[in-house]
């Protein structure tokens, strides 16, 4: 998705993006997208990788509307889309908030279940209606791996 491999290495194409100096167990870049989609409105996407092995572990693209009708309507074609591409493998929860069964729809999962995608409508501001359009693909497995890196350097700062 998006032209990059998540859960793989970093294209050598991008190696000259990576800080030289890094001192974090993980690196964020921001870099056009690779392939062309149509599916796509973003420009760019933000990868997220581990350092040490340069394995890409989360990639996400933003896109700011309007307003968040025209955000929403892009989430509902965009789930249209991976219904079809992706069939099967929708993710459906179930909670229950006062007394009232709520049913959310909470991505893709691979069939693997190493890998997941969501894509939502957020805003940065809670007052605001959502109109930035988030998607995302994470690896879950490298995610879980970077967590651990990062709660290691959060305790070493904290002796």
């Amino acid at each position: 998705m998006f032209g990059l491999p998540v859960g793989g290495a970093l294209p050598s194409e991008l190696n000259a993006k990576l800080r030289k100096d890094n001192q974090y167990p993980t690196q964020l870049l921001y870099v056009p997208l690779l392939a062309e989609n149509d599916q796509f409105p973003f420009e760019d996407v933000r990868i997220q990788l581990i350092d040490s092995s340069k394995k890409i572990y989360s990639i996400q693209g933003e896109y700011n509307f309007n307003d968040g009708d025209e955000c929403l309507a892009e989430v509902q074609r965009l789930v249209r889309y991976f219904d079809l591409r992706y069939k099967g493998q929708k993710v459906i929860s179930n909670s229950t908030i006062d007394g009232v069964e709520l049913v959310h729809f909470d991505g893709y999962l691979s069939k693997s279940g190493h890998r997941k995608l969501e894509v939502y409508c957020a805003s940065e501001n809670p007052e605001d209606r959502a109109k930035k359009l988030f998607v995302s693909i994470w690896d879950k497995e490298l995610a879980t791996e970077a967590e651990a890196l990062w709660d290691e350097v959060h305790k070493t700062l904290k002796n």
